[in-house]
């Protein structure tokens, strides 16, 4: 993974996008990389024909200036706020993230709520899904680095297309990675498949001198196996 120098951050005004540009502006400063702060005004809305929605809206928008500029002073680096108006709400996210030329996207996994959804869990899917750049998602309360990072891996060859940049992340943040087996299948040519990919990238890592273990689950579907770990041991970030 290469270094990150541009980091894009699409707000709201939910708690969870508030904790997401806490983050970003956190892990800009210790790179040293660039921040743009990014917000969608959704066109073609019927709240915005009330005129009190759009003088709420307006007071909401300073709130996120407000909080960009105590990030600012606090970290001592220079945050671009940009507004832009357009819909959906995604493909705004990702056609400027793409302009900006941006390494890393960080954003909420739940947005405001109400009738327009700004960066709910479907837009934040649908970045994942459409992006062409690396989608860092965060739950509510949860701006602090991550200690343990969780790396699936299961007998699909290009389960280790992540190593580099997870062995980047946990360089990053001091973390350890736990890389987990996953199969489903008892098939014997799927479970020695996972064995053999599990144990090369347990290898990949000692070999960066990282803090690793390994494990092998079985028996359940990969999404509830993975699941079932991140919260057994803990784990605060799941690169997929």
């Amino acid at each position: 993974m290469k270094k990150l120098e541009k980091i894009f951050i699409p707000v709201d005004y939910s708690e969870t996008s508030l904790t997401a540009l806490d983050f970003g502006v956190k892990l800009a400063s210790t790179l040293n990389a660039k921040v743009q702060v990014f917000h969608v005004k959704e066109t073609e809305s019927l709240l915005f024909a009330n005129p009190e929605f759009e003088a709420y809206h307006n007071l909401l928008e300073n709130k996120i200036a407000d909080r960009v500029k105590e990030l600012e002073n606090l970290y001592k680096i220079d945050i671009h706020f940009l507004i832009k108006t357009g819909k959906p709400v995604y493909k705004e996210i990702v056609y400027w993230a793409e302009e900006y030329k941006t390494d890393l996207i960080i954003m909420g996994t739940y947005g405001a709520t109400g009738i327009q959804e700004y960066l709910a869990g479907s837009n934040a899917y649908k970045v994942l899904s459409a992006s062409k750049s690396p989608v860092l998602t965060l739950h509510p309360n949860n701006s602090e680095f991550p200690k343990n990072i969780l790396c699936p891996i299961s007998s699909d060859p290009n389960t280790r297309q992540k190593l580099d940049e997870v062995a980047y992340l946990a360089q990053i943040f001091n973390a350890k990675i736990h890389v987990l087996g996953v199969s489903s299948n008892e098939d014997e040519f799927n479970l020695n498949a996972t064995k053999a990919y599990l144990n090369q990238s347990f290898d990949y890592f000692k070999s960066k001198n990282l803090d690793v273990i390994s494990q092998l689950w079985t028996k359940k579907s990969e999404a509830d196996l993975i699941m079932e770990y991140a919260r057994t041991a803990n784990c605060d970030m799941v690169v997929i």
